[in-house]
Formats: C-alpha cells, structure tokens, sequence
C-alpha cells in the first residue's frame, strides 16, 4: 500500500473484531391498542419448527420459552418495549451456548390459523434482524500422544505451516546477492547479479529490516509492490527470505514432478510424506505431498493445477524436534519457537505403562479448525524418530 501521494506507509491501525450474537426484533402493529389486542395469538416458525399459540402482548418469560423448546435453540433473551399504544417490539438475542456467536436464519410467521384466537384483521406482525451473528475467536485444540509395545524413548518432530522465519540469505549462485535501493524507491539493483531463476514475483523478502513484495526480477533489477522507506546503508546490503525455502521449479500443467531450477540437492531437506507449497501461475498456493526425492529431483501428488507452465518457489513445513518424554514448558517452548504458532497453552498427562504422554495443546493466536480443513495451516507430527 502507499501513502499521500505515493510516500511509504510507516504506521498501521489495526482492529480485532470480537464475536457478536444474532439479535432479531418482533414488531407487532395493531389498528386497536396492544392491550385490546391481547388475546390474539400467533405462532413463530425457526429452524424447521414452529413454536405454540403465543398471545399477543406476552410476557417476556412466556415469549423465550415458546422459541426455547425448538430443537438446538436453547436459551435466549427476550426484552419487550412498547413503542406506542398500537406497537410493541420483542428483542431476541440468541446468546445461549447452542446459538450464540452465529449467523442464523430469520424467524418467520408459523401457520397462525391452527391456533384458537387467530390474529384479527389490522394486526400486522413483522421480524426484522437487527444484528448479524459473527463467529467468536475459537483456539485450535489438539491432544497429542505417545505410544509403543515395549517403551517410548527419542524424538520426533512437530510442524504446523509454512511461515518461515526471513534469516535465510537470498544468494546468486554460490555467493550471497548484494542488493541497493534508494530510499522512497520501488527499483532494487542488484550490482551486478542475474536473480531472475532465485527470486519470484508475490515473494516477501527483508532488506534493512523492511519486508517488501516482489513484483518483477528482471537482469540487474528487482521491482518491488511497495516502496521501501529507508533504503539500503553504505551502498548495498543483504537480502533475507524465508528460511523453509527449498528452491525454485519450473513446473506444467499436470507434471507430478519437479526438478530444482539450481541444482539443489533438496534430497537434504525433504523426504518423502512431507507437504510442500508451490503456487500456480496466478499466485495461488498449493498443496502437494512428497512421494519420491532423487537428489534434485522432487516426485509428488497430487499433479500441479495451473493454466500455463509456471516457475514456483518450493517451501517445506517448518519443524520442531521435541523429547518424547517433553515436559508441558518444554512443548510449549517448543511449539512457540514455530513462526505463526504465537502462543499456546499446554498441559500434559502421563506416563502410561509404555512410558508415554499425552500433551493437550490449545493453540491461543490462531483460529480453531476441524481436521486440518486448511492445509496452509495444520498441527501434524513425525514419529519415524521415535525409538
């Protein structure tokens, strides 16, 4: 983003949004006065269901109870106001432990004719919403095990998703890239050095502590998406990436296969069952799992999905190695040191006859998910160093 007239943007004001529960309004009109028109009755209809005979001008305690006994609304609360003699308005707020935190459908008018005093000409019922529910900030819960026939003992990692920490340097061949900007610049020299098969468009990089998105890398230059305020000190300075980068591919629709653009031998940093991000050609990521690694060469499934052959930066999991027998500080020391992790809380139980534990993980800064439904973002371990 820029600023007035172009100038680097130095402060941001962010805002959290807190849940808010879905709250409906009952207006009931009446050409005779509301106490005149008391003994008519009506049904609401919610969630498939309808309520009983409700009388005109109920009491508060009468109203929640009829909406209450629908199946999965649990309790609610009613306020009632007489806006004048001819109209009065009920408040429902669904803020029970079944309902709150959610955007529900709205109340509708039940079949009013199956009740004894069914509504007189001239009195008009109308539900209006008032506020949408917004789902509440729920932390990812995740209980974590060790088992064995004899006893547990060793290692194994932990990984959650692809944020790396930006210390690793960005390199042209076998030596690091130097690289110049002015300050208020968006054009980065790069003295000198070819990064066209290094860096990619959509890459966030550090250069003198500013994080900058790639746009284009052209021979000798580097576009970036924003301005760098500062600008390099002393003439040139070192570029910092990602440190789960495994290297750069150029990959066709529908290959199952990649081999590194550089000559990396990535046979050191993946292996087979790990997940790597790739993007497509319109900078989308994807997710693939590791079949095969040959030196370079980096077999997967499933196929890579793009409109035209793309070269892609490769990122592997960022892991963790943690005892198998970690104490609940030392899991959550553990897990913390994971870019992105934020904060969790951890709680462990055990041991059992194999000597094994169960950690109980509540991840505190991310929002909770069902069975890793986003694979950008997943608790997922490996045992093959368990002993």
């Amino acid at each position: 983003p820029e600023g007035v007239n172009g100038s680097p943007i130095t402060k941001y004001h962010v805002e959290v949004a807190a849940g808010k529960n879905e709250i409906q309004e009952v207006l009931i009109s009446s050409q005779v006065t509301i106490e005149e028109a008391e003994n008519n009755e009506f049904k609401l209809s919610f969630l498939g269901e309808e309520t009983g005979c409700i009388s005109v001008d109920t009491s508060v305690e009468a109203m929640a109870k009829a909406i209450e006994n629908i199946d999965g609304v649990g309790k609610i609360s009613v306020t009632k106001s007489y806006e004048s003699n001819y109209l009065l308005k009920y408040t429902i707020e669904f803020n029970g432990p079944s309902v709150a935190y959610q955007d529900l459908p709205l109340i509708g008018i039940g079949d009013i004719a199956t009740c004894t005093n069914s509504l007189d000409i001239g009195i008009d019922i109308h539900i209006l919403s008032v506020q949408h529910g917004i789902a509440q900030f729920r932390p990812g819960v995740f209980a974590l095990s060790t088992n064995a026939d004899d006893l547990v003992g060793g290692h194994f990692e932990l990984s959650v998703g692809f944020q790396g920490q930006f210390d690793m340097l960005i390199f042209s061949g076998n030596k690091p890239a130097l690289l110049h900007i002015d300050p208020g610049s968006r054009w980065v020299s790069t003295v000198g050095d070819d990064l066209r098969s290094d860096l990619h468009p959509g890459e966030i990089i550090l250069i003198e502590e500013e994080f900058v998105e790639v746009r284009a890398v052209e021979t000798g230059t580097i576009e970036l998406a924003e301005y760098h305020s500062k600008g390099t000190k002393n003439g040139a300075s070192l570029g910092y990436r990602m440190n789960n980068y495994v290297g750069s591919a150029t990959i066709s629709p529908g290959d199952n296969f990649f081999v590194e653009s550089n000559g990396r031998h990535v046979d050191q940093i993946l292996r087979a069952g790990d997940t790597i991000q790739l993007r497509d050609s319109n900078g989308r990521s994807q997710y693939v799992t590791v079949s095969a690694v040959d030196v370079s060469k980096v077999t997967f499934s499933p196929p890579f999905e793009s409109e035209i052959a793309t070269r892609t930066p490769v990122y592997t999991k960022q892991k963790v190695v943690v005892s198998a027998k970690a104490s609940s500080t030392e899991m959550k020391t553990a897990l913390e040191s994971l870019p992105g992790v934020g904060f969790v809380s951890v709680s462990r139980e055990g041991p059992k006859d194999s000597e094994g534990f169960t950690w109980f993980i509540t991840f505190q800064s991310t929002m909770g998910m069902s069975a890793c439904s986003m694979q950008s973002w997943c608790l997922t371990s490996n045992i093959e160093t368990i002993q």
